[in-house]
């Protein structure tokens, strides 16, 4: 066969898979000589099984003779070899482009019967399903476009499509997401690190057990360093409440599409208007006018980036010159700016000027309406009491409004009392708790389907009022602050997980 047949031949192949896969023919090409040059795979057997369905990352795992943590772990759990183990996997992932990570974030290793392993592979395809429908929606792209680009993204980054939906990649470019992978890859690498150095464990062993809890628990990297997993038997881990029970929670309690509002700060504070206890005004669709009817009489406004959480890109600023505020406002992203929450003089002794919320955990069932537990954060060094960003959480007994632990950081640092102000954690008495449990409770009625949520109250001298709903609450919350104990908090959500 001549030299021209066999480029037209190769064009033909490259151009199929590009069709078919949604990845652009440079891609592809450069996908399929390196493996050529590297592990002398042919262009023939690259096209025929299907291989550009994968990314390159996971070829070379597969030819390169690299162990891969997910197939390992695998191997562990079902008793056999890891090339049998991977044989399992390579088969879901060739026919339905099923990631090694993901066969094991979705437990595909527990089914040994091949009917039940064919109706778990039905769920995950529904699920993928779904979030496309949950991208298409938030983007306004059409289901077709959404579930391209969540591919290229897998193909491209290795993102899987729940992913690409809950963490809003579709809103970024290709360089944002890139970014972000970055951020993730070094902070897994920090966290690594910090357990080599506390358990004496190698870095392979470290990042193998890791992924045991991670996948067995439903474990993330910083919670794993928070609770000292490493030190926690399987049973202990088992007791640990995590975000996989929130989640079990929502899906059995709330209307997604219902909830949708409390993802959307100016929504939700027209929503809850009633409690909330503050004006507020976005930056858009909107003129001076309105701003100035907004901050007057306002002396401080607090302002939230819309599309973001975790305490990120706030800003706090005295309303001076309205017009240069205005100006400066208008030339932001979307943000949402609120009058600022005037807090109890008691609470704003911890940190003077960060407002200091309580998290409480209800849940609506009919009309009962049930307190499971509350946390109060407190800022350290910045304007937000985010515990993801700095920020402390101390427990509390939901009768009496008393914080009965030390606080805790991220790091897993035990405050006994606030490092600002020295004022002691334990044993002080939230002003009014009563007002906190009413409201909390009050708001449950504000929307049908929503009947599970996390609510962020801040406390001022004569009320308590709502900051933020948050329609799946991270339990880290209620479960850091008992770390240091070993104890696990996941009893109770237990009786929420099984029923409706």
């Amino acid at each position: 066969m001549s030299e021209n047949i066999k480029r037209k031949i190769l064009r033909k192949y490259i151009k199929h898979a590009a069709e078919v896969s949604d990845r652009s023919y440079d891609e592809i090409e450069a996908d399929m000589f390196n493996l050529k040059r590297q592990y002398n795979v042919s262009f023939y057997r690259y096209a025929a099984h299907h291989m550009y369905n994968l990314r390159y990352g996971e070829l070379k795992v597969r030819y390169g003779g690299v162990e891969d943590p997910d197939v390992a772990l695998v191997a562990e759990l079902r008793g056999m070899s890891y090339e049998k183990a991977r044989a399992i996997m390579d088969r879901l992932r060739d026919k339905y482009g099923i990631m090694y990570k993901e066969f094991t974030a979705n437990k595909m290793f527990r089914y040994t019967d091949n009917d039940d392993l064919k109706k778990r592979v039905k769920k995950y395809l529904d699920n993928e399903q779904k979030y496309v429908k949950e991208i298409s929606t938030d983007s306004g792209w059409t289901p077709e476009k959404s579930r391209r680009e969540a591919h290229r993204a897998k193909m491209r980054f290795g993102v899987t499509t729940r992913q690409y939906s809950r963490y809003r990649f579709y809103a970024m470019s290709d360089e944002e997401i890139r970014a972000k992978m970055r951020r993730w890859t070094e902070d897994s690498k920090r966290y690594v690190s910090i357990v080599k150095k506390e358990s004496g464990w190698t870095g392979k062993q470290v990042r193998a057990h890791m992924k045991r809890y991670g996948v067995l628990y439903d474990i993330i990297k910083p919670y794993y360093v928070l609770y000292r997993a490493w030190e926690l038997s399987d049973e202990e881990m088992d007791s640990y409440a995590r975000q996989k029970n929130s989640e079990t929670i929502w899906s059995k309690h709330n209307d997604k599409a219902q909830c949708r509002i409390l993802a959307e700060k100016h929504r939700f504070d027209e929503m809850y208007k009633d409690y909330t206890g503050r004006k507020f005004w976005v930056n858009r669709d909107t003129d001076f006018d309105e701003f100035s009817e907004f901050v007057d009489g306002v002396e401080y406004v607090f302002c939230k980036p819309i599309e973001s959480g975790g305490g990120l890109g706030t800003e706090k600023h005295k309303v001076e010159d309205k017009r240069a505020l205005y100006n400066m406002l208008m030339a932001k992203e979307r943000l949402l700016v609120e009058e600022c929450i005037k807090q109890h003089p008691e609470i704003d002794e911890f940190i003077p000027g960060c407002v200091c919320t309580i998290r409480v955990v209800v849940i609506r069932q009919g009309d009962t309406v049930h307190t499971i537990c509350a946390g109060m954060r407190f800022g350290h060094t910045t304007i937000t009491d985010n515990f993801s960003h700095d920020g402390m959480v101390a427990d509390i007994d939901i009768e009496t409004g008393t914080i009965i632990t030390d606080a805790i950081d991220k790091k897993g640092h035990i405050y006994d009392v606030h490092p600002v102000s020295g004022k002691r954690f334990k044993g002080f008495k939230i002003p009014n708790w009563d007002k906190v449990r009413e409201v909390t409770e009050k708001a449950m009625f504000v929307q049908d389907g929503v009947n599970y949520v996390g609510w962020d109250v801040a406390v001022c001298e004569d009320k308590a009022v709502l900051v933020e709903g948050n329609a799946m609450p991270d339990l880290v919350l209620i479960q850091a602050p008992y770390a240091p104990e070993k104890k696990g908090m996941k009893y109770l959500f237990t009786p929420y997980m099984e029923d409706k």
